[in-house]
Formats: C-alpha cells, sequence, structure tokens
C-alpha cells in the first residue's frame, strides 16, 4: 500500500501544511503577562461555550491557542443528497469549507500560496479538484502594545468596570490590517461580548448590562484619550482667506 498522505493538522494538533509556521510571531511582554495573569478556568470556559473538550496545539493553553496560535479547522463537509434519507450510492462529488486563522506576522496571500502548492502536490490520478479562495481574508491584526490609544483604553474600562483592564486576544477575523494600514493609524479593540453569547450563531444572545458597562467605557476612553501622554495630535488647519 502506498504510505498515508499527510494531512493539514499533525498527531500534536500543529497545522502540517509545510511552511505556515516560518512567519508566526511570538506574543510581546504585555500579552505575554497579561495572559499569564488571566484568571481563567477551563471548566467554566467549557460549560459557557457548550463545547465538550479543549483540544489543540499540544504545548499552549486554551489562552494561547486562542489568542496567540494559528489554526486551521472543517468549517462544512458536504457531500451526496440531504434531502432524502441515505442512498447506497458513492456521492459524485464532495467539498470541504477549510478555515485557517493567522496570527502575527503571517499574511493571507503567502498562506493562499501555501495552500495551492500543498493540494497541487497532493492530487491523485482519477479525481479532479477545485479550490476556491474566498475574497474576505484578511490579514492578522495586533494593536502596538505600548502605543498611548491603548494604555487610555487600559484607564477607560478599569474605571467602567471597576476593577483592571486585561488584554486578551480575539480569535475572529476583521479587516483591521488592512484597515490600520489605510488609515495609517492604530485600530483599538475592546469587547462587550461574553464567552455564552453564541456569537454568529442562531441563538446569539447579548447580555444588555455586559452592552451598558461597553457604553460606560467607550464614554469614558473619550474622555482619556484627549489628555493621553504621548499621542501624537494633527495639527489645526485654519481656512484662508477673508474673515
Amino acid at each position: 500500500m502506498p504510505p498515508a498522505r499527510p494531512a493539514l493538522r499533525d498527531d500534536s494538533g500543529r497545522v502540517a501544511l509545510p511552511g505556515f509556521h516560518d512567519d508566526v510571531a511570538a506574543p510581546g511582554p504585555a500579552l505575554r503577562a497579561s495572559l499569564d495573569a488571566l484568571p481563567f478556568d477551563s471548566g467554566d470556559w467549557l460549560a459557557r461555550t457548550g463545547t465538550y473538550s479543549a483540544d489543540g496545539e499540544n504545548g499552549f493553553a486554551v489562552p494561547e491557542r486562542l489568542w496567540t496560535r494559528p489554526a486551521f479547522e472543517v468549517a462544512r463537509l458536504k457531500a451526496g443528497r440531504t434531502d432524502t434519507p441515505a442512498l447506497g450510492l458513492i456521492p459524485a462529488e464532495a467539498s470541504a469549507d477549510l478555515l485557517f486563522r493567522l496570527v502575527p506576522d503571517q499574511r493571507a496571500d503567502r498562506v493562499e500560496e501555501l495552500i495551492r502548492s500543498w493540494l497541487a502536490d497532493r492530487r491523485r490520478p482519477g479525481y479532479r479538484y477545485g479550490l476556491e479562495i474566498a475574497d474576505t481574508g484578511s490579514d492578522p491584526y495586533r494593536t502596538p502594545e505600548d502605543h498611548p490609544a491603548l494604555a487610555a483604553l487600559d484607564r477607560a474600562v478599569g474605571r467602567a468596570y471597576g476593577a483592571p483592564a486585561l488584554r486578551v486576544g480575539n480569535g475572529g477575523a476583521a479587516p483591521a490590517a488592512q484597515l490600520a494600514r489605510a488609515c495609517g493609524a492604530p485600530v483599538l479593540f475592546f469587547g462587550t461580548g461574553l464567552p455564552g453569547d453564541g456569537w454568529h450563531g442562531r441563538d446569539e444572545y447579548a447580555d444588555i448590562r455586559a452592552l451598558r458597562l461597553g457604553v460606560r467605557a467607550l464614554t469614558a476612553f473619550l474622555d482619556e484619550l484627549p489628555s493621553a501622554p504621548g499621542l501624537r495630535r494633527p495639527g489645526r488647519h485654519l481656512p484662508a482667506g477673508p474673515a
């Protein structure tokens, strides 16, 4: 028998796409310290998120996997007819939706090249393959840890919640890197969602108390920002001509 072909995830839970980890940057000291200080309870997290296990890359805690490590998952598999009882037929075609979650300093266009090369090397005779890359891909982004606006946001969150702010990551996808490049300014995030909110699900839920605290934090941030030490401010431009 021919040797088994390598999958996209190895036995340690690491993404096995060749070259995938070459550009992965380690978290900075501020995020590292925040992760270490985070009061994370895996049992509570499993219960709140409705999951049954916290499988992932060996050697990393769940917060690290969520916010500092790249990941790959099969979001959907489709084969055969789904509108009838199972039939004794081999489906003529099958498809899968794959999601690659990237971290700094990976780039979506580079990972796309790796995926195309990986598939091209594994085509088997007797099969036709198709690969479509969604145009919604985005580069990973991490707000500069020493930016004065981020320090202002820390203070604002502390004022709103009555407790020190802890910096965490976000495992979702957003065009933050593209926005930061286009505007020449950092993108800041602060969340009002909770682990049990069922994000993007049919039963998505928002806690009104959390939203109110978020409004309070945003108000405090707008109050803190003008006086943030070290923040570069654009000069005033007065209109020319007679008054």
